[in-house]
């Protein structure tokens, strides 16, 4: 028996299209929701789930809350934390335990000043005011934007790239340490 649908194939593509769009219209017009711009859920992510969750995790973390060598924590030891002046994404409890890190813990590999990214580099965007919207996402590096001095291509999680000047992008993950890569 063959089932017959009263809708032709270009009814049925149109009517896929309109859901679809109506869709994207309710969120859009929702307003910017920090719910929308980090789940990994959509297929539209840069990453797998797992790996998501876990940058967007680390992109929340406040920054130098634990040694980076040894765990210890600032009241734990005693002493505030140093952090590290080229890169400012590690902290140290003790000068050997940067010296430790930059050896053996491959500090040294991954150090660069934070206006210095690279290709494929996961970035969290912040303080951008005309496009609020885009504050909080995680994006990867594309490159530094042609004829532009100080702007970086980034691409989002539609694969869509834009260009954000460095001070609106903070280093989330560097290529060196990327799990999914």
């Amino acid at each position: 028996m063959i089932c017959v649908s009263p809708f032709t194939d270009r009814e049925m593509q149109a009517k896929k299209n309109a859901q679809h769009s109506q869709q994207s219209t309710d969120v859009e017009g929702a307003g910017p929701s920090k719910e929308i711009a980090t789940t990994a859920e959509d297929s539209d992510s840069l990453f797998p789930r797992d790996v998501h969750e876990r940058y967007l995790e680390l992109s929340r973390r406040p920054r130098s809350t634990t040694c980076s060598s040894c765990g210890a924590q600032p009241t734990e030891s005693g002493k505030k934390l140093q952090v590290c002046s080229k890169c400012h994404r590690k902290a140290y409890c003790s000068a050997a335990c940067q010296r430790q890190d930059w050896k053996e813990g491959g500090h040294k590999l991954s150090c660069r000043p934070r206006d210095d990214f690279r290709k494929d580099d996961v970035v969290v965007v912040q303080g951008v005011e005309s496009q609020p919207e885009l504050n909080g996402q995680l994006m990867v590096v594309v490159g530094p934007a042609p004829a532009s001095e100080g702007r970086w291509l980034v691409m989002d999680a539609r694969r869509k790239s834009i260009s954000l000047r460095a001070d609106k992008l903070r280093l989330v993950v560097p290529v060196e340490e990327r799990e999914d890569v």
